[in-house]
Order: C-alpha cells, then sequence, then structure tokens
C-alpha cells in the first residue's frame, strides 16, 4: 500500500510540473508533440489533436516534449522560435506549478487542522524563558536576526544552535523589545529547550465532535486570511529547508544519510501512514500525507531551478546566456550538455536508491 501511495504522489506532483510546461507552452504557441506520464518503454498512448498522451511504463518520472526544443527548428510553432520571455515562461511554467500545488495544498492541510503558531501561551518555572523575561502573550517576530512568520521559522532559525544564546526580537504589547534566551539541554540529554509552550490555532473548518466548549477561546479559530499567509509561509518554509539541504549537500556538510530517493520516499510515505494512524487515524495519516506531498512538491520545484544540465534551471541558464549574446547556443552543443547532465542524474539516482537499500538492511 505504502508503494501504491508514494507512487500517486510523486506522480502528481510531476505531472502538475509538467502541466505546467503544458499550459505554458500551449498559451505560446508552441506545438507539444508527447505529453507522457512516466518515463521508459510506452505502455499507453492517445492521439488527441497534434500531441500524443502517453503512459510510461517507470512512473518515476514525465516529460512534455516540445517542437524543436532541442533542435534548431524554425517552424512558428516551434520552442526555439518562440522569444525569450515566451521561452523563459515555458521553462519556469513547471516550478511555478509545483511552487503553486504546494500552496494549495498547505491551505487545505491548515484549514483542516490545529497548527502552532509563534506566540508564547505557557512559561514554564526554572527555565530559560522564565530568567529571560519571556511573558503569556509574547508574539515572537525574529530569531537571531532571522524573521518569524509561522512556527516552523523558529525551529529553522535555531536548529544549530545546541547551548548558544538565541537572540529573539518579541512584540509586546504593541511594543518590540529584544531578549537573549540560553536553551538548557532536557533531562534525556537529547534536546536544547528554553521552557515554553506554543499558542495555536484551530483551523477554518477543523471540527472535532468531543471538543470542549471553551475550547476556542484556549485555541482561537483562524480566520481565511490567517489561513492563506499561514499556507503562504509554509511554502516559503518548505523552499527554505529545501535549499538549506541543497546548499549543505554541495558544500558537503551533508551525508548521504541526510538524502533519500524513490525508496525513501516509499518508507518515509510507510512511516507517516503508521505513526499517523496509531495517533490519531486514518483521516490523521491522509492529512499528514498531504502535507508530505506539499513539501515533495516544493521541493521538486527548486531542484529544478538548480543550473544542472537536463533541468529547466541550466535551459534557463543557456536561455540567459542567449539573451546577453544576442544570439543562442548551437543546439547540438546545449543537447550535448543536457544528455551529460542527464547520464550524471541517473547516475546519482543509482546511487541514492543503493543508499536508500542500504539503510534498509
Amino acid at each position: 500500500m505504502s508503494i501504491l501511495i508514494a507512487i500517486l504522489v510523486f506522480s502528481v506532483v510531476v505531472i502538475v510540473h509538467e502541466l505546467g510546461h503544458f499550459f505554458a507552452a500551449r498559451a505560446s504557441g508552441v506545438l507539444v508533440e508527447e505529453f507522457a506520464i512516466g518515463m521508459g518503454p510506452k505502455l499507453f498512448s492517445v492521439t488527441r489533436g497534434e500531441t500524443v498522451y502517453s503512459l510510461r511504463a517507470f512512473p518515476i518520472g514525465g516529460s512534455c516534449r516540445m517542437l524543436g526544443e532541442d533542435a534548431d527548428n524554425q517552424d512558428e510553432r516551434s520552442f526555439n522560435s518562440k522569444s525569450i520571455p515566451k521561452r523563459f515562461a515555458i521553462l519556469g511554467g513547471g516550478v511555478v506549478m509545483n511552487f503553486l500545488l504546494a500552496f494549495l495544498l498547505y491551505v487545505a492541510y491548515t484549514s483542516a487542522n490545529p497548527f502552532n503558531v509563534p506566540v508564547v501561551r505557557e512559561v514554564a518555572d526554572n527555565t530559560p524563558a522564565q530568567t529571560a523575561g519571556l511573558q503569556v502573550g509574547d508574539r515572537i517576530i525574529r530569531a537571531n536576526g532571522q524573521k518569524i512568520n509561522i512556527h516552523e521559522d523558529y525551529s529553522l532559525a535555531v536548529n544549530d544552535q545546541a547551548g548558544d544564546p538565541i537572540i529573539l526580537e518579541i512584540l509586546r504589547n504593541g511594543e518590540t523589545r529584544t531578549l537573549s534566551v540560553t536553551p538548557a539541554i532536557n533531562e534525556a540529554g537529547t534536546r536544547y529547550l528554553i521552557g515554553i509552550t506554543w499558542g495555536a490555532r484551530l483551523g477554518l473548518f477543523y471540527h472535532d465532535k468531543e471538543l470542549a466548549e471553551d475550547i476556542l477561546s484556549y485555541y482561537p479559530r483562524a480566520g481565511v486570511g490567517e489561513t492563506l499567509a499561514t499556507a503562504y509561509y509554509n511554502t516559503i518554509y518548505a523552499i527554505r529547508i529545501t535549499f538549506h539541504g541543497l546548499a549543505k549537500l554541495f558544500t558537503f556538510q551533508a551525508k548521504m544519510d541526510d538524502f533519500s530517493g524513490p525508496i525513501g520516499i516509499v518508507v518515509m510515505v510507510d512511516d507517516i501512514q503508521t505513526q499517523s494512524v496509531e495517533v490519531g487515524g486514518i483521516w490523521l495519516a491522509v492529512w499528514n500525507m498531504i502535507r508530505f506531498a506539499a513539501l515533495l512538491s516544493a521541493n521538486l520545484g527548486l531542484f529544478n531551478l538548480l543550473p544542472i544540465p537536463a533541468l529547466d534551471g541550466a535551459r534557463i541558464v543557456f536561455l540567459t546566456i542567449e539573451g546577453i549574446r544576442r544570439k543562442p547556443v548551437p543546439p547540438e552543443k546545449e543537447g550535448m550538455v543536457h544528455f551529460i547532465g542527464f547520464v550524471l542524474l541517473m547516475i546519482l539516482a543509482v546511487f541514492i536508491a543503493y543508499n536508500d537499500i542500504v539503510k534498509l538492511l
């Protein structure tokens, strides 16, 4: 079951990405020769108009093949015959759709579930937070200079702090104050904490028959504006943590165990399902999978912007070079670069898959 769910989630994210290219190409007057779901041998295809819609054997990708995309074709409906702005729009369409999908999924998740907000609800006695002067109702707006829009931003800002002081900028009764808090390690010796409980909101449509009547005063229900803002900042947060992970990879600070491919995604899906069902039943599992899909969509969108051959980011780089030089890079040379990049990506995919298998053993 976990494999089927992982395939479904990944396929939806990829299809939405390719639909971004597809719609942008059609809007720009480019002929889409084939819209494929999956990779490898063709299992099924149907032709509608001048476009072949196909399903391929391996559900780990997809493609939107356009006329003249990798060749010097000056047909008026070819990709290369279009203006640079239109080609930018086509290449960026997939990324935009991934970010939009992430936002919409976060809207759905935030609307239907409780979520934490960066407001102090309780301050425990004899803790660093009490010593520093934090009070109930304080809204944390910055941590170590980083803007805090949602609770998750705080976690990212202090992720590598350990026992070092945290500089907090808080909003109290309309006034901004700055405090320094030095976290203390917990009794288990596993985490550094400052001793506060976060405030929370109930989702716009969250409903639980067992909720007490006074719970709405304790946990206010979020409005439409807060719901949309929280979903937006969750999308930004998902992009940021993906960027942080990639930055660690390219600066050799990350371990291979920190990265996963399709096999690792199946394992994560299984963990999410199992733990969610145990804690809150099937509906919690569904909502957590929606949140995971949002993170995966933002991850794919940012990854495709990297200037790596065969990815949209590299094609945008070549397009930028064309704009600067006032003439395109010869298609055969660009095609060779993308081919080499594709081969290297496949090698990386195999290596990550091997690493995922090793972690399972």
